[in-house]
């Protein structure tokens, strides 16, 4: 479903959707305070949610967003 959804975006473009995604995650990196990336996995399809602490109203709530993923099955409402 998302793959034929955003099939219209290039390497590294955005979508400001906001979308309801479940699966596991797989990979988390973590670049300084201020940025992270983690991979969610499901039926052999791989998302990557992006978390930039630019985009966050406070560092604080950027922080608990971050604090909430971990290597586990998630559900993920973000944009």
């Amino acid at each position: 479903e998302y793959t034929n959804k955003y099939n219209y975006l290039s390497n590294g473009e955005e979508s400001s959707n906001l979308e309801s995604i479940s699966g596991r995650i797989t990979v988390i990196q973590y670049f300084g305070k201020s940025l992270f990336f983690a991979f969610i996995e499901q039926d052999n399809y791989q998302i990557q949610v992006f978390g930039n602490l630019k985009r966050y109203e406070s560092e604080d709530k950027f922080n608990d967003i971050k604090s909430k993923y971990k290597f586990k099955d998630a559900g993920v409402n973000q944009y």
